[in-house]
């Protein structure tokens, strides 16, 4: 296909592009290119994304991203849509799989462009800044539950203060008990509290990452 599109009614957008490919392979295999060429995009309809013809000898063709938004590649997003069992979100208008981007499930994808592109696991992970240009990507850390030990309590202690004891009979003081005649004293507390673990993330709600490839 070649020259403008005429046919464009009501809210429909369109790109302008000088040629239309089904694929990757019709997109490579296509032929018949001048210098008169050169500069110009084609669409690849099976994911949409728009491609320059940047040489024609031999020929050579430089991803330009989405149509739907110019995205690059190893861009990461949030997703609330369906995710197929191949790991590629489906588009909420045809119900055809995006080929252009890949759930963020640690698989590795081919990309439009063949290129093998293993994203990051981010199932059931909050992601973290990075510092220093990138440096610490993909490293990992924290805990979902945590149990928390005695050191990591605020020090403290526990008292029982001291009590009468009558001439006759016997009192309770804390756990223990006093005859008459004892002394009064000061008593240590019974031990309480269990070691199950406690949430240690905030409120939240699920959602997909996916990865532009």
């Amino acid at each position: 296909m070649s020259g403008f599109h005429r046919d464009i009614k009501g809210d429909q957008n369109h790109i302008l592009h000088f040629r239309e490919y089904a694929d990757k392979d019709a997109r490579e295999a296509a032929a018949g290119f001048d210098v008169t060429h050169l500069h110009k995009v084609a669409l690849q309809k099976d994911d949409n994304t728009l491609w320059m013809l940047v040489d024609v000898n031999p020929v050579e063709w430089q991803g330009l991203g989405s149509s739907g938004g110019g995205h690059f590649p190893g861009e990461i997003t949030m997703f609330w849509g369906v995710i197929n069992s191949a790991g590629r979100p489906l588009d909420i208008r045809t119900g055809e799989p995006d080929l252009a981007w890949g759930y963020c499930d640690g698989r590795t994808y081919t990309a439009p462009d063949g290129r093998q592109v293993t994203t990051p696991n981010m199932r059931n992970r909050f992601p973290m800044c990075t510092a220093d240009n990138g440096t610490g990507k993909g490293v990992m850390g924290g805990a979902a539950l945590i149990t928390q030990s005695a050191a990591q309590m605020k020090s403290h202690s526990h008292t029982v203060s001291s009590v009468y004891v009558p001439s006759s009979g016997s009192t309770r003081m804390g756990g223990y008990s006093l005859s008459a005649g004892a002394a009064s004293s000061s008593r240590g507390t019974s031990g309480a509290g269990g070691a199950s673990a406690m949430e240690n993330r905030p409120p939240y709600i699920g959602v997909a990452f996916i990865m532009y490839l």
